[in-house]
């Protein structure tokens, strides 16, 4: 086989593999935006989602009263140092919708995170539908990616709901994601928040691991572009950035709630069941 057959074999083999990256790529952005209306249009037609009434939104009734001024004090505290804001909800039931749809319904229509940075959390726990999802805004995804979420889910929240102790897991939980997004931006929280991240990080070291996420078929469809990416380019110097993670008591109220800033959700983070 002489020079130019070999050139014109790269070629062909190059122009192969781009086909195939936009054949994907078009395959992805289709089930993206038919699974986001498709989505909205469930959520609205079934689920009347209320205003939001703080950065902690009992409405399944199951955080005390002194917990919630509690986590609304410090989500206010890291709202004003980092301009992250994290809601917390609980609700009775999902009335058949699934979490996923429901978690971004409320950080869309609520708009958790401030505009153009796109900065929020949804923590959503369903109690008697024994599910909860962490729904993480655009501007968080680098510093709490999908695994990272679920790690959290799995150290401090699911093993106490598995104990029915709803409060310590939702608590945990916020405190956890919280503590990553204060370190991220490299802001100083109250002393008795960072000793009650400390208590977390110990029971974090000796707590059960569990596997209550599931893959779906978008997060294999991608996982299967990056393996295509991998054999057809493996000489063109094809690099994939990492997240820098970092690692996940209480004071006063926390006054007055004016509302959210307007972020926006792309469908990032975790869910779970228990």
């Amino acid at each position: 086989m002489n020079k130019s057959q070999l050139m014109f074999g790269r070629k062909k083999g190059n122009a192969f593999g781009v086909i195939i990256i936009v054949f994907l790529a078009i395959v992805i952005i289709s089930l993206i935006n038919n699974n986001q209306k498709n989505n909205t249009a469930l959520v609205k037609s079934e689920l009347n989602i209320p205003a939001a009434v703080g950065y902690v939104n009992d409405f399944a009734g199951v955080i005390s009263a002194e917990k919630k001024n509690n986590l609304n004090f410090y989500l206010k505290e890291l709202d004003k140092k980092t301009g992250a804001e994290i809601a917390v909800v609980t609700v009775a039931s999902l009335k058949d919708n699934a979490i996923e749809n429901v978690s971004l319904e409320i950080g869309r229509k609520w708009g958790v995170g401030k505009k153009g940075k796109d900065n929020g959390v949804v923590i959503l726990v369903a109690t008697g539908d024994k599910k909860m999802r962490i729904e993480v805004g655009y501007g968080l995804e680098g510093i709490i990616p999908d695994g990272k979420a679920g790690r959290i889910r799995d150290d401090y929240m699911i093993p106490f709901f598995k104990q029915g102790d709803m409060e310590k897991g939702i608590v945990n939980g916020t405190m956890a994601v919280a503590s990553v997004i204060a370190k991220s931006y490299r802001v100083e929280m109250p002393a008795d928040f960072n000793s009650s991240v400390a208590d977390l990080a110990a029971y974090s070291s000796s707590a059960p691991q569990t596997s209550s996420g599931k893959s779906s078929p978008l997060d294999i469809l991608i996982f299967l572009i990056f393996i295509i990416l991998f054999i057809i380019l493996p000489r063109r110097g094809l690099f994939i950035g990492g997240y820098t993670n970092y690692g996940g008591g209480f004071g006063g109220s926390s006054g007055g709630f004016s509302g959210f800033g307007g972020g926006s959700f792309g469908g990032g983070g975790s869910s779970g069941s228990w």
